[in-house]
């Protein structure tokens, strides 16, 4: 039942606060692949609240590297636009 509920409230984030944040996943945009609020729920419903939370962090790092590396490839197009 706990799963069902954090689902339920990820899918609510998805729905009503993430189209209005003004930016997207960087892991998703990064690799193609779907986004943390998705691989959230979908997890939560395959192994439950107890679970995600030991495998989100490591998640939420590969999203704050893909970050990063996306900002440096825009510095990087950037520059070159100048030259």
């Amino acid at each position: 039942m706990l799963r069902h509920t954090a689902a339920l409230a990820i899918s609510a984030h998805q729905t009503h606060l993430s189209p209005h944040k003004g930016y997207v996943c960087a892991f998703r945009v990064h690799t193609g692949r779907c986004s943390c609020s998705e691989f959230a729920r979908r997890f939560v419903l395959w192994a439950g609240i107890w679970r995600l939370l030991l495998v989100l962090p490591r998640r939420l790092r590969q999203c704050k590297a893909a970050a990063v590396t996306l900002e440096e490839q825009v510095a990087q197009e950037k520059n070159k636009s100048k030259t």
